[in-house]
């Protein structure tokens, strides 16, 4: 079986955890029209996800443990909606950027939804991060376009040149 290889526009960005060491790789490929549509939409479904979390988070009880001594059922049902919800953002993320990345990895394991020092959430944070990265990949294949369209005017022009010269004997 052969293999394939073709020239692509996916950037690698190596993502850097709290220890200052690479913990993985991001996968972009701004060349992908589609992307920043997928990105979007993901963008503008945050406000349910994020409901999603509140909702899960204010049905976890205030005590952890009963009077008898026993865990709380509704805590476990609280932390099994806090997970799906975390792993249903994750997957969506891999829809927009490629099933090639790893969220769980660039997250380090941990939910997406968690507050983040600066009082966002990690996934606050990511897109915020991203973000720039999407848009300056949308700039560049613009600008690429531009060259390109402008090249084939030029090319253009030259080829009538030719065919309007008279002919030489």
């Amino acid at each position: 079986m052969a293999k394939l290889g073709f020239n692509h526009s996916v950037e690698e960005h190596t993502i850097i955890g709290v220890s200052g060491k690479e913990v993985a790789k991001l996968y972009i490929d701004n060349g992908d029209s589609n992307l920043i549509d997928r990105f979007r939409a993901f963008v503008d479904e945050f406000d349910t996800i994020d409901a999603k979390f509140k909702a899960a988070r204010e049905h976890m009880p205030a005590e952890a443990v009963t009077d008898d001594g026993a865990v709380d059922p509704a805590l476990w049902d609280a932390g099994k909606a806090i997970r799906e919800a975390d792993l249903y953002v994750k997957a969506q993320l891999a829809k927009v950027f490629g099933e090639e990345n790893d969220f769980d990895e660039i997250f380090q394991r941990a939910n997406v939804m968690s507050v983040t020092l600066n009082g966002n959430t990690a996934l606050e944070n990511f897109l915020e991060a991203v973000a720039p990265l999407i848009q300056g990949g949308v700039e560049a294949r613009q600008e690429a376009m531009k060259a390109k369209a402008s090249d084939a005017v030029i090319a253009a022009k030259q080829n009538r040149a030719q065919r309007r010269a008279p002919a030489k004997k």
